[in-house]
């Protein structure tokens, strides 16, 4: 029989896993409270807030609606320089080929012998 098996069926766990499932379960309800409590807290502030979006929401559409209204005034295309071109007074040479390089083999050290 192992470890697990013999502390599910001692009496001495038996107690201890009923106290904790209690506590566990105290700790619970305190923390539902306080949830309903901080949510009870929070419904006033959020539905002050959504009345103050729904305002500015309405402030912005009239901004907008102004906006789109004025003329709009076309600017001019700026003037750019035309480019010049690079003469080359000489022609370039081509470059030499690289000579490859010589590998060399590398050494394995191995601890086996």
């Amino acid at each position: 029989m192992g470890k697990k098996a013999r502390k599910l069926r001692s009496p001495k766990y038996r107690a201890k896993a009923s106290a904790l499932r209690e506590a566990v379960a105290n700790l619970r309800g305190q923390v539902l409270e306080t949830v309903e409590e901080v949510v009870q807290d929070i419904k006033p502030k959020v539905n002050a807030l959504k009345e103050i979006a729904a305002t500015v929401k309405e402030t912005v559409e009239e901004v907008v609606e102004t906006v789109t209204e004025a003329p709009v005034v076309e600017l001019k295309p700026k003037k750019t320089k035309a480019k010049t071109t690079r003469k080359s007074t000489t022609p370039r040479k081509p470059r030499a080929p690289r000579k490859p390089r010589a590998s060399t083999a590398k050494k394995t050290t191995t601890t086996k012998e």
